[in-house]
């Protein structure tokens, strides 16, 4: 963001940029935040820290070797802002997993390089291997024929029609009998990672299954189908690490100066899939934050409530260590006021939803964000109740009674589900441009929070159904790319492909509307889908 010197009309005013930190911290709201504005067009960091942190230290898997070298850089960064930057245990793993390299590429007929992914927690190639490719047999009985013709080739996997015991067997038996690996279309271009951290020691699958993206899956067999002799290449380093493997937390404290045991809590969840690079889930809230703590801290600022920057890992497998900090730390959570949670990807900060009690606070606290930049507007959305459900680590606070607001990011230039647990996941799709004014949008909110006459209030946080997930993954435009095995949505009959459209007759076009829709009271709802040019509606009923 380029700063408008005639954005406030009382610059002129504004220090010599030696003010002194009681001039500060008396100052008008305005002159608060054109100083956060002033530090951050004058030396931001959140270039160099996105790049440190998704480059130089990796994608961060919960119990990863990179995700806890992550908290350490986190915890040295807090300390070189004159904060005392603490790791805290919350929890461990049987097993850590390490992810080296991941490349696959077509040897023949044509040389190319193509996407490939696997589940965290599952087995690699140990090294390059390459062989032929073979499509996978219809049974047992058809492999035992000529078992040869498959050893040391790639098996594309196919499940049509198959029991998925049956296919696990088959599997088996191919790699017990010399395959090297299964190939699988994932069904879309996109290919998400994710996995079970609870495997056991020696106990996870032995088979090497490699995800494909649609086309190129589809590329491969239809070269197979042709008779073309087809070889393929693949190095996907997997690495085990004997546990228990400790899982931690990073925080630091701006103490306040009036209230320093009352609390304002900003932060985001520093773990990420190890697909790609954890660039925008989220390398981007993790270096907003820090970002934000830089900014208050050189401006001098003392809020009157302490501010907590907190980044939490175990976030991906379930806000494990949102909701290990909560349950050590019971005693705190009637003195935090707040807690607000970045974790949408690198689009600007473009609002807070907020409840008709928090709206009088919020909203002439947060005036001067209205007017920041026009062209990254910023609003206050009403809602019935604060959105649950939204998958971060906002949600463990919710549900421990503690308000949790999560930033709103429908606006902006980059598509967040493309990168969502995707290959995309990279630092090249990362705006600073945003990130810069989302660090100051957080660092003046978390300030002007910090400073109310009051905490905020706890009346009507949650919907009274409570929480309420679908257990999908739709891209931008609703169109689901996956469903959870088990969920709400598959045991009602919601199929990948399937766009929603309508919640109980109300129209959904984005996230946001699916979440308002869920937030909602009723344990019933009636969902439409648009399912091969068809409206389809679905009833799904929460227990």
């Amino acid at each position: 963001m380029n700063f408008n010197k005639n954005m406030f009309g009382f610059l002129p005013l504004l220090f010599a940029v030696s003010c002194a930190s009681s001039q500060i911290n008396s100052a008008p709201p305005k002159e608060k935040l054109a100083r956060i504005v002033m530090i951050a067009d004058s030396s931001s960091q959140v270039e160099p820290y996105i790049k440190h942190l998704c480059l130089d230290i990796g994608p961060r898997l919960t119990g990863s070797t990179q995700c806890n070298n992550a908290v350490k850089w986190a915890k040295e960064k807090f300390d070189s802002f004159g904060l005392k930057g603490t790791i805290e245990e919350w929890g461990t793993y049987p097993v850590g997993f390490d992810r080296g390299a991941l490349t696959g590429k077509i040897i023949s007929p044509i040389q190319k390089n193509i996407d490939v992914g696997t589940s965290s927690w599952a087995m690699g190639t140990d090294g390059p291997k390459h062989g032929p490719v073979r499509m996978m047999p219809a049974n047992a009985e058809e492999y035992q024929k000529n078992p040869g013709i498959y050893k040391n080739a790639w098996i594309m996997r196919t499940t049509a029609g198959r029991a998925a015991g049956a296919v696990t067997e088959l599997m088996n038996q191919m790699r017990e009998g010399g395959a090297l690996g299964f190939l699988r279309n994932t069904g879309s271009d996109l290919i998400h990672t994710g996995g079970n951290p609870g495997v056991e020691w020696d106990k996870w699958s032995k088979n090497v299954s490699i995800n494909l993206k649609d086309s190129e899956y589809k590329e491969i067999a239809q070269m197979v189908k042709d008779e073309k002799e087809v070889a393929l290449e693949f190095n996907i380093s997997n690495k085990f690490v004997k546990g228990p493997i400790s899982l931690n937390n990073v925080y630091a404290d701006l103490v306040g100066s009036e209230k320093p045991d009352e609390y304002i809590i900003i932060g985001g969840h520093i773990d990420s899939w190890d697909g790609a690079q954890g660039a925008t889930d989220n390398g981007t809230g993790v270096v907003t934050t820090l970002e934000a703590a830089r900014l208050l801290t050189k401006g001098g600022f003392k809020p009157k409530r302490t501010i907590r920057f907190m980044l939490w890992s175990g976030e991906e497998e379930g806000l494990l260590g949102s909701q290990g900090w909560i349950s050590k730390h019971q005693d705190m959570l009637p003195k935090i006021s707040c807690v607000i949670v970045h974790d949408e990807g690198t689009n600007y900060l473009n609002g807070l939803q907020v409840t008709k009690s928090v709206r009088p606070l919020f909203e002439p606290a947060l005036a001067p964000l209205m007017t920041l930049d026009p062209k990254m507007p910023f609003e206050l959305k009403d809602v019935r109740s604060l959105p649950i459900g939204i998958g971060s680590d906002h949600d463990s606070f919710l549900m421990a009674g503690v308000p949790g607001f999560f930033w709103m990011q429908q606006k902006g230039d980059v598509e967040y589900e493309r990168q969502h647990h995707t290959q995309y996941d990279k630092v090249d799709v990362v705006r600073n441009d945003y990130q810069k004014h989302s660090s100051i949008v957080i660092a003046y909110t978390a300030l002007s929070v910090a400073n109310l006459d009051q905490a905020v209030p706890r009346d009507g946080l949650i919907a009274g159904a409570g929480r309420k997930r679908l257990g999908i993954q739709p891209d931008g435009d609703m169109k689901l790319t996956a469903v959870t095995p088990g969920g709400m949505a598959e045991k009602a009959g919601i199929k990948v492909g399937d766009k929603i459209i309508k919640i109980n007759k109300n129209k959904i076009g984005n996230l946001e509307d699916l979440r308002e829709e869920l937030a909602a009271p009723e344990k019933t709802a009636i969902i439409t889908v648009l399912r091969d040019g068809k409206e389809i509606d679905i009833k799904v009923e929460w227990p």
